[in-house]
């Protein structure tokens, strides 16, 4: 189906974490670094006053390999840069923790409960092939499978 609806010149761009934030941009609604452009000027920047945030891996779906990061299990800075550019090098980006609304909190506060629509445009008119609601199950990032 994927092969089917979607245009290949697009598709670097939604298999590409860093892509996709740079291109929708304006929609992001978050701050996030990519660890190709990180430095340690940046890196301080970006965890100025934040208590968790959030690294994927650039090519991963489906909540694989994503990781919460609490800047509060490091014992400085320095060290929490270190050990994401050891850890992960370039192959990812940081992003902002998402602070969900308190309705969907409600069901399960303890991780993002993310609501995901599958589409397809055909001959100009979208259609919901699929929808779903992930409810968080004990930790801290859910699976959509």
């Amino acid at each position: 189906m994927i092969k089917r609806y979607n245009n290949d010149a697009y598709r670097e761009i939604f298999e590409d974490k860093s892509k996709f934030a740079e291109v929708f941009q304006e929609y992001f609604g978050r701050e996030w670094i990519s660890l190709k452009e990180l430095n340690y000027d940046k890196f301080l920047e970006f965890i100025k006053d934040k208590e968790m945030f959030i690294y994927k891996p650039i090519n991963s779906a489906q909540g694989q390999g994503i990781k919460k990061i609490e800047t509060k299990q490091f014992q400085s800075s320095r060290n929490l840069y270190d050990y994401i550019k050891d850890t992960y090098k370039e192959n990812g980006i940081i992003e902002d923790w998402i602070t969900q609304h308190q309705e969907v909190s409600n069901l399960y506060s303890k991780s993002v409960n993310p609501v995901r629509i599958v589409s397809v445009n055909k001959n100009g008119r979208f259609n919901i092939v699929a929808a779903g609601l992930t409810i968080g199950n004990g930790r801290d990032i859910q699976m959509f499978v």
